[in-house]
């Protein structure tokens, strides 16, 4: 059974990296006929050029736009578009990809978003560094609304990628507010999580709701987290981090918005090769996409056990 699953939003992540080691892998294994593998890039296009044919218009050459965070990304996306052409080929895509850098070439207006005086249907942004107070991003999110542009990674979407919205729902159970069908699906799936502000915890009703001593004595059991951030930055695993690092993190994330406790899931381990082909003991973590209500792939994240904070992340 899976036991450690980490949710992702954004069309930005990554995923289709790894047709660049099908053929690769095949090579290692020995294997040709027997390799099978799930269509990430075939799924992630597929469901792109769905949602520009339901809310943008219904027939004509679609153009999907890449925004990419520097001239390294771009390269990189240059050396990938024969992967790009293959899946659109073989899904019978009418696709013309564009790409940016940091949105520099692309021109916001009221009625679209242009590059090069071509108007854009589509766009997929970097997630990680995107500024969502910018002037072209906000119209971006306007246009998205008025059906004239997709951009399924505007910050209304990402949203829901924020760590907090578990704290949320185990509050809304609380609250008797979810079906039973609901309530067992959170507590059967989800590790319980709670908000830490004390702020929040006063509006919410909440103020005596957790037992801070718990948390203080039993840290082995918990992981503290800050909302917003990405790539496993303000993640402190209470097995892994030192008495007073724990106690001024608890101290902090109760006089701060954005903070949740977490109870902790260790990885069961998992061996792996290591890159001077050792064979050790990793904490692993399946990552699945999921694109247009269509499974599209898993990457699993690894990192070796004896090396591990127990953020198991791969910006680390």
């Amino acid at each position: 059974a899976i036991k450690l699953v980490e949710y992702n939003a954004g069309t930005n992540i990554g995923g289709w990296h790894l047709y660049r080691l099908v053929e690769r892998y095949r090579d290692v294994v020995k294997s040709v006929k027997n390799l099978a593998y799930t269509p990430i890039l075939d799924s992630f296009l597929s469901a792109l050029n769905k949602m520009v044919k339901a809310k943008v218009v219904a027939d004509k050459p679609y153009h999907l736009l890449f925004v990419l965070e520097n001239d390294s990304e771009k390269n990189d996306f240059v050396s990938s578009l024969p992967y790009f052409e293959e899946a659109m080929k073989k899904c019978q895509l009418n696709l013309t990809l564009h790409f940016d850098v940091d949105f520099q070439t692309v021109e916001v207006n009221d009625d679209g978003a242009y590059i090069n005086d071509v108007k854009i249907d589509a766009l997929s942004v970097p997630v990680f560094d995107i500024d969502f107070k910018s002037e072209k991003v906000q119209k971006l999110m306007q246009l998205h609304r008025q059906n004239k542009v997709v951009f399924p990674d505007n910050p209304v979407y990402l949203a829901t990628g924020n760590k907090s919205c578990f704290a949320n729902l185990f509050f809304l159970m609380q609250q008797s507010k979810l079906t039973q069908e609901e309530a067992e699906l959170i507590s059967t799936f989800i590790p319980w999580t709670h908000h830490l502000d004390d702020e929040v915890l006063q509006l919410t009703g909440q103020a005596n709701a957790i037992d801070m001593s718990q948390l203080q004595h039993d840290k082995a059991s918990y992981v503290i987290k800050r909302d917003g951030l990405l790539g496993g930055d303000h993640v402190y695993v209470g097995r892994y981090t030192s008495e007073s690092t724990w106690e001024s993190v608890l101290a902090l994330a109760q006089k701060n918005p954005g903070w949740i406790v977490q109870k902790y899931y260790a990885s069961d381990g998992f061996y792996a090769s290591t890159d001077d082909n050792s064979i050790v003991q990793h904490d692993y973590i399946f990552g699945f996409f999921d694109t247009g209500a269509k499974y599209g792939g898993a990457g699993v994240r690894i990192m070796p056990s004896k090396l591990s904070d127990g953020v198991v992340n791969s910006a680390k």
